[in-house]
């Protein structure tokens, strides 16, 4: 759910998610990297993996002490994995540092799963769960001394599927199930007709990671019964291995790396760039330099915008008090969506749904009072 917030300012380690933490005091949140440690002494290591996520979704967190928490951790700091070190740095920051920017709901379930995304579509809502999950790796590079770091990503992820109420309160799911890891990054879940055959299928992207860095992943679920996901059929998966598996402009393209003939796995310079259509007949492929080697690796951002030339003509804009206040400025934000704007109201309309349905997530102390579609200058998106 991206949204730009008015009148509210989040601390560093949140603004990327636009996620509200829970208050913690620093004396309660350095107890649970204590606990950790504790539970990691007992072999409990789930649990000690859990604390620290735990701790890592705190708005008072500290980022530091979390990795010297892990660090710590001697009889574990053998690296299961490897990656590239001739990859590029701001390539190496999205690893490492997006797994640890995922926490934020502070919502767990009795299992230690947390709440990492959720999003709503036809009056229903799809969430992802992690269980957090520790991984140690080596940046290895010809030349150069290796390096260790770690991700804070999912053991695997529980997918849940419900209905919401009228009244916008989430129902008990109708159906679960789940992804196996480990998994560096789970992507928001997106609702798109991409046959436009009037059905809006389920896309689930994230990056599951393997000994040599990861794989991008592309599940599309269909519904069998139009539009009602708690009856969904597994269509087709994509995968782009130290790549990227996407749907844009009406299209699927999967891109994997590539070595050019005499070259190791480190130091790859290829990928293969495959285009799909909708039904999954390859349309084109072709061979393109490494993105993962530059400054340029937006198509993994998820927050991107889509690079396209397309009129628009509507924002949606939703309206939020605090829950039994007086409805006044104190006590409201505007919540101004950053994907539009639309070509219609009624897409607009959808998005507004969309972002009421996050709301508990992301603001549960909020209510939504009202939302306006406004009507904008046409603009162009180069």
């Amino acid at each position: 759910m991206n949204l730009k917030v008015f009148c509210v300012s989040f601390i560093n380690l949140l603004v990327a998610l636009a996620v509200p933490a829970a208050n913690a005091s620093p004396s309660n949140l350095e107890s649970l990297l204590s606990q950790s440690s504790i539970e990691y002494k007992k072999s409990n290591f789930h649990k000690s993996d859990y604390l620290i996520a735990k701790y890592l979704g705190s708005e008072n967190a500290n980022i530091t002490n979390a990795i010297n928490t892990i660090y710590d951790r001697k009889t574990k700091q053998t690296p299961t994995s490897f990656l590239d070190g001739e990859y590029s740095n701001e390539f190496l920051q999205f690893f490492f540092t997006r797994t640890l920017h995922q926490w934020g709901s502070n919502k767990n379930d009795d299992d230690d799963n947390i709440l990492v995304k959720i999003n709503g579509s036809q009056n229903q809502y799809v969430s992802v769960w992690g269980k957090p999950y520790i991984e140690t790796w080596y940046i290895l590079a010809r030349g150069k001394e290796k390096e260790i770091a770690y991700t804070v990503g999912m053991h695997s992820a529980k997918v849940r599927i419900g209905k919401i109420h009228k009244s916008d309160r989430l129902h008990q799911p109708c159906d679960t199930f789940d992804i196996n890891g480990p998994i560096q990054y789970f992507y928001e879940p997106i609702f798109k007709d991409i046959n436009n055959n009037g059905k809006k299928e389920l896309l689930l992207r994230y990056n599951v990671t393997v000994a040599d860095g990861y794989i991008q992943v592309l599940d599309i679920f269909v519904p069998r019964i139009k539009n009602n996901y708690c009856h969904l059929s597994h269509n087709k998966s994509y995968h782009g291995r130290n790549g990227f598996a996407i749907f844009e402009n009406g299209k699927i393209v999967v891109s994997q790396q590539k070595r050019k003939e005499g070259e190791s796995v480190l130091g790859a310079t290829l990928q293969t760039e495959k285009h799909y259509s909708p039904n999954g007949y390859l349309i084109t492929e072709k061979k393109v330099s490494n993105f993962l080697r530059t400054a340029n690796i937006d198509i993994l951002n998820p927050y991107r915008k889509i690079k396209k030339t397309e009129k628009k003509f509507y924002e949606a804009n939703l309206m939020v008090c605090l829950k039994g206040k007086e409805t006044i400025p104190n006590n409201c934000e505007n919540l101004a969506d950053t994907r539009g704007p639309y070509k219609t109201e009624n897409e607009c309309k959808e998005r507004i749904f969309e972002i009421k349905a996050d709301l508990p997530k992301y603001k549960p102390m909020f209510e939504p009072i009202g939302y306006l579609c406004e009507k904008v200058r046409n603009i162009n998106q180069n």
